[in-house]
């Protein structure tokens, strides 16, 4: 299956669409450009989710972030 092509605002408002806070956009869109977001998103976020596609309460980017660091 193919995916479509999303633009950094798109992958962000999906992350907060799914109740994950992105305290500091312009630092996550950083991030975003130099690290696969499929990667760090579909690899690392498991532990944080509820249930499929949302995310426990007071969740944040970063916290997923540092899973992905502390793995690599």
């Amino acid at each position: 299956m193919q995916k479509t092509f999303k633009t950094l605002d798109e992958q962000i408002e999906i992350l907060k669409n799914r109740h994950l806070l992105v305290p500091d956009e312009e630092k996550t869109k950083k991030y975003l450009l130099s690290t696969n977001y499929y990667s760090i998103i579909n690899g690392y976020s498991k532990p944080f989710l509820k249930q499929k596609n949302l995310y426990l309460d007071d969740t944040t980017f970063d916290e997923i972030k540092s899973l992905y660091f502390f793995d690599k």
